[in-house]
């Protein structure tokens, strides 16, 4: 359920009414624009749930609020232009906690691997998956695809992340070292395909001249 400040402050009771009917606690609350999980609240209570979009509309205009997911964070390295590639995938340690700006990047983060532990079948589906959702919304170039995978082998869309991390303990570029592709051909690869898009641009230029 999605709304802004100016929405909130105008019908704050009738969010509520439609939160409270249509998803059940665990909920998150997060802000729209932002990355790194800043801004990002779990309530587990009606009084909390309230305030904890006050405090998230403290960092951002738009505010989004989801049902909570029991599963695994499971992530995708995902690159190309109108054929993207997807890696079999890497998966954050979460063991059911909350993934936030601390666990991400504090002393004691939570651990992640390269190789998440699923079967062939498990990863050809959230492959087609990440694949999918590449497409649709009209990637280019790189991004990571990041899933939970519910308790019952569902698989539930969490964020698409077009700027992923590019340090030591980053899954996008490990998920692709991981895979036999490692970071020198990686950058080589992303710079041929901003050069394949340039030239289309170029291209679809011409033809409109």
């Amino acid at each position: 359920i999605f709304f802004t400040y100016t929405e909130w402050k105008t019908s704050r009771s009738q969010f509520l009414e439609e939160i409270f009917s249509k998803l059940s606690f665990p909920i998150f609350v997060k802000g729209n624009h932002l990355g790194s999980s800043v801004g990002l609240f779990k309530a587990t209570s009606e009084s909390e749930l309230a305030e904890m979009i006050d405090e998230a509309f403290t960092y951002d205009s738009k505010v989004i609020v989801e049902q909570g997911i029991s599963g695994r964070e499971i992530e995708f390295a995902v690159y190309g232009n109108d054929c993207p590639h997807a890696f079999p995938p890497g998966e954050v340690i979460a063991n059911g906690n909350v993934y936030d700006y601390a666990a991400k990047y504090g002393e004691n983060s939570f651990p992640t691997t390269a190789s998440a532990k699923l079967t062939e079948e498990q990863i050809e589906e959230g492959c087609q998956l990440a694949r999918k959702c590449y497409l649709f919304l009209g990637c280019q170039g790189l991004t990571r695809v990041d899933f939970f995978l519910d308790d019952q082998g569902v698989y539930w869309l969490n964020e698409m992340n077009p700027i992923p991390g590019f340090t030591q303990i980053s899954l996008f570029p490990s998920i692709c070292k991981a895979n036999g592709l490692a970071f020198e051909a990686l950058i080589d690869k992303l710079i041929i395909l901003g050069l394949h898009k340039h030239r289309n641009k170029l291209r679809r230029e011409v033809r409109t001249q």
